[in-house]
């Protein structure tokens, strides 16, 4: 073999040996950058007529821009009447945020419930496009766990009566402390009695709906027992029922009651 041949030859090998170590290593890739970090949080609430609800959240981010961010929304209901769920609104709101965004940006959702309906919770979500650093501070909630109990107390004042003809007024003072009691439902009986045997002759039922201030003076509530042929009242009675979504700080003062025989 001619030199010029076998000098061929080992550039051929050692040309074969360089692509066979080039080609056994690694693929390098680009190094990825920082995740966005997003950050949802519960600023406050505020409500409207007919129970509206209006609830602010402010959103932060940090480490990487993130465009094109869905805040998705979700208002849910309960009946007042069984305190069970009735519905759920959902929302979106689009929003992109620079990588310094400190200072929260508000965003506000707006829950309307129906007549017999209250708003028990209202959640929002980033949905982060490409992923975030710290999803666990996606998610704030605000619910009514949030809201402040009242207070409401029940006490017996005076009566008016008379066993012959049968009838009773019976006055009653309601009260509130520790927060305001936006609606509260008075559930009035009157209990009659046969005046012959004074057996048990029925009762008559009535409610009335209320607001009541912190502190307020006290509110007189009068049950007017009208009278019935041949029977007496017996007994009257009042309940104070705080309505959904607020609930009482103290159930066992929300009832006072009028008997014939222990109060004359």
């Amino acid at each position: 073999m001619t030199l010029a041949r076998r000098t061929f030859s080992s550039l051929a090998a050692l040309g074969l040996a360089i692509t066979t170590a080039i080609a056994g290593m690694p693929t390098l890739t680009a190094s990825a950058g920082p995740l966005p970090d997003v950050a949802v949080k519960y600023d406050g609430y505020n409500y409207g007529a007919n129970g509206q609800l209006n609830v602010a959240f402010g959103i932060t981010n940090k480490d990487a821009p993130a465009n094109n961010v869905k805040l998705k929304t979700s208002c849910n209901y309960r009946f007042k009447s069984n305190d069970t769920h009735s519905r759920s609104g959902n929302g979106e709101i689009p929003i992109s945020l620079l990588a310094t965004q400190s200072v929260p940006v508000p965003k506000l959702v707006t829950c309307v419930p129906q007549a017999n309906e209250f708003v028990s919770s209202v959640i929002m979500v980033a949905d982060v496009p490409g992923g975030d650093s710290n999803t666990p501070n996606n998610t704030a909630i605000w619910d009514t766990t949030k809201l402040p109990k009242p207070d409401v107390k029940v006490a017996y004042w005076t009566r008016q009566s008379n066993t012959v003809q049968g009838w009773a007024k019976v006055s009653f003072v309601v009260t509130d402390s520790l927060a305001d009691a936006p609606e509260v439902k008075l559930r009035s009986v009157c209990t009659y009695r046969y005046k012959q045997n004074k057996g048990y002759a029925g009762e008559d039922t009535q409610d009335q709906m209320i607001s009541l201030k912190k502190g307020q003076d006290p509110y007189l509530k009068t049950v007017d027992c009208a009278a019935r042929p041949g029977q007496y009242v017996s007994s009257a009675v009042l309940n104070a029922e705080v309505q959904k979504p607020w609930s009482d700080a103290n159930t066992g003062n929300n009832v006072a009651v009028w008997d014939l025989v222990t109060s004359g």
